[in-house]
């Protein structure tokens, strides 16, 4: 995998938190994103949202593929 681009890594660091460890996220970091993006609260809401749901789909497909070799 490569590394995003400087300008798209708060946003990375945002969905990465929001996948993994959403407790941790803190102002610095939407501000961090802010500081990159003319969007608003609905898109912080959309990029939180995706994190949580790429983590979802992950877990998922874990749990039926180890499911599904019984």
């Amino acid at each position: 995998m490569t590394r995003p681009p400087e300008a798209d890594r708060p946003a990375a660091k945002l969905a990465l938190l929001a996948a993994l460890r959403p407790h941790d996220i803190t102002e610095a970091d939407v501000t961090a994103w802010r500081t990159t993006t003319s969007a608003d609260d609905t898109h912080l809401v959309r990029l939180l949202g995706f994190g949580a749901i790429a983590a979802v789909e992950r877990i998922e497909e874990a749990i039926t593929s180890r499911t599904s070799t019984r």
